[in-house]
Formats: structure tokens, C-alpha cells, sequence
């Protein structure tokens, strides 16, 4: 059975490609209305901790190349108010594109009385045909997959 994921997958962007240095990823959230409490921005300061304790690399990056920031879009209390739109910039280094899959995961999770109805994760580097590489093509099969 596929995992429950309340996502259009048709409304999924992804283009990134990991790499041990840093890199700016912009991430857009749309939703069908303000949620009460927003999970994306709930849920975006545990992904970073979890990137920066090395827990991001995959069997493709060392554990110590895991690094996370939050450039913009999570600042303070005012981030957390209800809203249907949402934008963070981050910097990575060091995320496998499976560990992305988890992102994409939890930011999907609008938060209680909304739905997200668009989502776009997008780095800097651009996208090749190596494994380091996923875009929502792959990211779509992933996630409709139980065993992926």
C-alpha cells in the first residue's frame, strides 16, 4: 500500500542535485486555505537539526558533509501565524535526494483545516543524470511506491 500523502503529486517541483558544499534551495509551499498551525513551519527547524547531526547523507554523502540553515522565511514568532502561502530559502550540503524524499514528506502536511495544493523545492546546482541528481519525476515514483 502506497503511504498516505495528502499531495497532488502533479503539483510537485523538484530539481536538486546534492553535493558536499553548500547550496541555495528555495522551497514554496501553496495551500487551499490558512491552516490553524502550520506544520511546514513546525517541522522545517527538526529537518534542519536532523541535516546537521549527520543524518541526511544517505549511503551517497559522508555524515559529516550534513549541514542545514535557514537563509530566510523562518525568522520569528510572525512565521508561525496563519497563512496559505509559504517561502524558505535554505543552504545544504550533504542531503541525499532520498533524505529530500522525507522533506518532501513533512512539508506536504499543510497542518490542521488545510491542504498543500502546490510544492516546489528547487537548488542552486542544476540537476544531471547521476545519482545524486532527483527531480519530481523520480520524487513522484518514490513517493506513490510502498517500497521505495
Amino acid at each position: 500500500m502506497p503511504p498516505v500523502l495528502d499531495l497532488d503529486l502533479s503539483a510537485l517541483v523538484v530539481r536538486y542535485r546534492a553535493s558536499p558544499l553548500p547550496q541555495l534551495v528555495d522551497v514554496h509551499i501553496a495551500m487551499d486555505r490558512a491552516p490553524r498551525r502550520s506544520y511546514p513551519a513546525l517541522a522545517l527547524p527538526f529537518l534542519v537539526r536532523a541535516i546537521n547531526a549527520g543524518a541526511a547523507g544517505g549511503a551517497e554523502l559522508a555524515p559529516s558533509a550534513g549541514a542545514a540553515r535557514i537563509v530566510s522565511g523562518l525568522s520569528g514568532p510572525e512565521d508561525f501565524a496563519p497563512r496559505d502561502r509559504l517561502s524558505f530559502r535554505l543552504e545544504l550540503a550533504g542531503v541525499s535526494p532520498y533524505f529530500l524524499r522525507l522533506v518532501v514528506e513533512r512539508l506536504a502536511l499543510a497542518g490542521p483545516g488545510a491542504r498543500v495544493t502546490g510544492l516546489s523545492i528547487v537548488g542552486a546546482l542544476p540537476v544531471d543524470a547521476s545519482p545524486l541528481s532527483v527531480t519530481e519525476l523520480q520524487m513522484r515514483s518514490w513517493l506513490s511506491r510502498a517500497d521505495a
